[in-house]
């Protein structure tokens, strides 16, 4: 028995100290579970997964203007009897997307295997980003592949790809939550960037600022508070003397971010590119605010048309209740939800640990990981309730379409609370790993830490 838990332990700590076997695992995890959800071995590429509304039509069109002309611009190809100019698309914050119908394109000019490839594709990029993002934390790879594994399947993946194929291909949460991770490492921690993590914040730049409108324009709201967050821990640490250095990560992803996020919303190029007035540009009345508005409840609950009737018909119970739209497709799944329940009483335990731990800011000049991660954990409060606020039924979205009109559908930002779920479980898992050090190597000991594991 003590050589079979010896060899399991051995397999973990392979797992842990290899980097590069744990990101073959996450591939060989994603392609696994993708075979047995999509029947691989019997798909046809030149079909799509799914037919549905929204987007439906509008994403097989950009693919085929991509395959004949080389871009989206040419509206000759539908037979709408009306013209429809693309600059008043939200073009800026979709190129990553736009960008890879053109590469899968040069493999087979075909509309509907351009769209399959890329929907399969999607799940390695985002656990790709999932992973790195998770170890600038100090996660440890078993609990990085697991989280990153749940991220890449989660509800809202599929959900929102019937209707809305750019919104079930969420790059930029990661990417977003890495930037995080780099400014309070910064900060917090004077953090020497190398080349690699310079590499790395320009890939996370790009894919949370050029895969999705909503998910840069929610970004932008994050980083504005994370912004906010650190200005009042300067200002208690050193007063009115603000070193610049250590906001700089931060400061570019806010003004870069802020950049596409105008220019996606047509103001720039419909107003001085093509002489349209400020009337054309694409606005949504302030009722929309609360019309898809965010409701937390329904975060919590399981996918419509679940396998379990009784939940199924639950579901569809609550989906008939009024002003529910979007929020019908927002369930983050179990693991998630548990996450975000810890989040609901976090208070408490920051309480405790304020008491218990006092000033610990102002008695350390460099923290260390555990503090990161203490910190995080309160940071992912923060954007939880500021969210919130910002997205809810009868929330400050009622404010923010005076000035952002075309961001219409606040509930979207669900993704980021299913994130935020699954890096809290991720956060308090590693939490409990550096807690029990297993110094004595007995039989105890050696099955606490593969449970754990």
């Amino acid at each position: 028995m003590q050589i079979f838990l010896k060899s399991i332990d051995e397999i973990f700590n392979f797992i842990e100290k290899k980097n590069v076997v744990s990101i073959l695992l996450l591939i060989f995890s994603i392609f696994f579970i993708s075979y047995i959800i999509f029947d691989l071995g019997k798909i046809d590429l030149g079909i799509p997964p799914l037919y549905g509304g929204g987007d439906g039509i509008l994403i097989p069109w950009f693919i085929k203007n991509i395959i004949k002309f080389g871009d989206i611009y040419n509206s000759n190809l539908s037979s709408a009897p009306a013209e429809f100019s693309m600059y008043r698309w939200p073009i800026i914050a979709e190129n990553i997307h736009l960008f890879s119908f053109k590469i899968i394109s040069l493999l087979k000019k075909d509309i509907y295997f351009v769209y399959t490839i890329y929907f399969l594709a999607k799940f390695y990029v985002i656990g790709l980003l999932t992973f790195f993002s998770l170890k600038l934390l100090k996660i440890s790879n078993i609990t990085n592949l697991v989280i990153a594994i749940l991220f890449v399947f989660s509800p809202i993946a599929f959900s929102r790809y019937l209707g809305h194929y750019f919104l079930g291909i969420y790059y930029a949460v990661p990417c977003f939550f890495g930037l995080c991770i780099y400014s309070l490492r910064i900060f917090f921690q004077s953090y020497k960037l190398t080349v690699s993590d310079y590499i790395l914040i320009i890939l996370f730049l790009v894919f949370t600022s050029l895969s999705g409108i909503y998910y840069a324009y929610f970004s932008v709201l994050f980083f504005l508070i994370l912004f906010l967050i650190l200005i009042c821990i300067n200002f208690s640490k050193t007063g009115f003397t603000i070193n610049y250095k250590t906001f700089f990560p931060l400061i570019i992803s806010f003004v870069i971010l802020f950049i596409v996020v105008l220019s996606s919303l047509d103001v720039i190029i419909a107003n001085f590119q093509n002489n349209y007035s400020l009337d054309s540009v694409r606005s949504n009345p302030l009722i929309t605010s609360d019309i898809y508005g965010l409701k937390i409840s329904w975060l919590f609950l399981p996918i419509s048309n679940h396998i379990s009737s009784t939940f199924a018909e639950f579901k569809n119970l609550v989906n008939s209740f009024p002003l529910t739209n979007e929020n019908s497709l927002n369930s983050v799944g179990l693991v998630s939800a548990l996450g975000l329940i810890i989040l609901l009483f976090w208070p408490f335990v920051n309480l405790y640990s304020f008491f218990k731990k006092r000033n610990f800011l102002s008695n350390k000049d460099i923290l260390d990981s555990s503090d990161i991660l203490f910190i995080t954990l309160n940071i992912i409060f923060v954007f939880f309730i500021y969210g919130l606020l910002i997205s809810s039924i009868g929330g400050l979205s009622l404010f923010l379409m005076l000035l952002f009109s075309g961001v219409r559908a606040y509930s979207r930002i669900s993704i980021f609370y299913c994130f935020f779920g699954l890096v809290t479980i991720a956060i308090m898992i590693q939490i409990l790993k550096d807690k029990f050090k297993f110094e004595i190597p007995d039989n105890k000991n050696l099955i606490k830490k593969i449970l754990i594991n």
